[in-house]
């Protein structure tokens, strides 16, 4: 049974001026920021501990009226998001803002820098320095949140979204995807934008890609639903268009690949062509066939990575699920080398965040601590020692949105 821990005692209200702040003394461990924007619970930015100690509020956040969620730099000090001219709320986000954490000192930073048809929409993105964010229209910008400079990265087609922006590691490149039909790359020292991946014959789009941790490829997958038996969708290439290969041998339809920091692995969920639930598939980077992660589960989906790249935390499922209801989801661990599997965690929610500590001896994850039945919004935060050695620890009673990322 998970037990609820306490906030900590002393609430940082406001806006802070470093992450290193937030701490409400103690040991010097690295603390996971997460964020809230219900406005059913408590709007806000917060961190913990990685045994889910001494939580503490960053920030108090204010959302009344939010159409979109704001979205925290790496180091959280400032907070992005589409916004309507003063006084203006007949009129679409035509503008990006920057605040506070908390919301406050709200401050239009593009005013009369875009085209007057533009609409700033969901697609924002912090670069890994926090200095820079990207945004997009129909066309992409770069805002330097520091000097208040904006340029022009990406010029799209009127009407045609752009979407799913992403920051190479290293903060070099930016990936975007231009109407879910092409994968294209551009490079933040020159300007220089490369169409890196366009569908093939017979395949709908190109989406779910990632950055390779040292910045020199991206995987993606090309989709084609339903997968033929034999067919190849997921790819790597690297940022100037060169080098792409294949990674045969994929039972059905590959989807969110995701590298292991070692860069040595692809951890690639995918469902079986003649339908059915989602199975895990490690596929080596240098070649060779895919391996099935857990056999002997039905379902496996939504990896994460240990630091080290020899574990795996997923959701996963023994039984095949009720059609009527969410399957009892549970969360495991396995090591890659040998396929050892335990279970670390029962009543998982559905479309978990899931976050190993940086020293892989916690995996936080976010679930409804309970069986899901009607549908599942996001979940409460949970700390279980990745070894399986004692019973998760509860650590908000409030729901959590985004994983920020881990900091000192």
């Amino acid at each position: 049974m998970a037990r609820v821990l306490p906030p900590c005692a002393a609430l940082l209200l406001g806006a802070v001026t470093a992450f290193a702040l937030v701490a409400c003394g103690g040991e010097n461990q690295p603390r996971l920021l997460f964020s809230s924007y219900s406005s059913q619970d408590r709007p806000g930015l917060y961190s913990v501990r990685a045994d889910g100690s001494d939580l503490t509020q960053v920030a108090a956040l204010k959302v009344e009226g939010l159409a979109y969620p704001r979205v925290p730099s790496p180091d959280g000090t400032r907070l992005a998001f589409p916004c309507r001219p003063d006084g203006q709320q007949s009129l679409p986000e035509t503008d990006l803002c920057l605040s506070a954490p908390d919301g406050s000192n709200a401050q239009v930073v593009t005013r009369g820098k875009l085209p007057e048809s533009s609409v700033v929409g969901a697609g924002i993105a912090w670069a890994p320095d926090s200095r820079l964010v990207v945004f997009c229209t129909s066309d992409v910008y770069v805002l330097d949140a520091d000097s208040g400079e904006v340029r022009r990265l990406v010029v799209g087609t009127p009407g045609v979204p752009i979407g799913g922006p992403q920051w190479s590691p290293d903060g070099s490149h930016l990936a975007i995807l231009a109407a879910d039909t092409a994968l294209e790359v551009a490079d933040l020292n020159d300007g220089a934008v490369v169409n890196v991946a366009e569908p093939l014959a017979g395949q709908t789009s190109i989406d779910q890609f990632a950055w390779s941790p040292d910045s020199s490829a991206i995987a993606f997958v090309r989709n084609t639903f339903p997968a033929p038996a034999g067919s190849v969708n997921l790819y790597s290439v690297a940022p100037d268009g060169s080098n792409l290969r294949e990674f045969p041998g994929i039972p059905g339809a590959p989807i969110r690949p995701v590298w292991s920091p070692d860069g040595h692995w692809l951890a690639v969920p995918a469902a079986p062509p003649e339908g059915g639930f989602a199975r895990i598939y490690l596929v080596p980077v240098s070649g060779g066939e895919p391996t099935l992660l857990a056999p002997s589960l039905v379902l496996s989906d939504y990896p994460a990575w240990s630091p080290n790249s020899a574990q795996l935390a997923f959701e996963g499922a023994e039984t095949a699920p009720n059609p009527n209801a969410f399957p009892p989801f549970a969360l495991y661990v396995a090591d890659v080398e040998s396929g050892e599997l335990r279970q670390v965690a029962a009543d998982l929610q559905p479309f978990p965040l899931i976050t190993w500590s940086p020293d892989g001896r916690h995996v936080l994850f976010t679930s409804q601590g309970g069986p899901c039945v009607e549908g599942c919004p996001p979940g409460l935060l949970f700390s279980v020692p990745a070894d399986g050695s004692a019973s998760p620890v509860q650590v908000t009673d409030f729901r959590v949105n985004t994983f920020v990322g881990w900091r000192p």
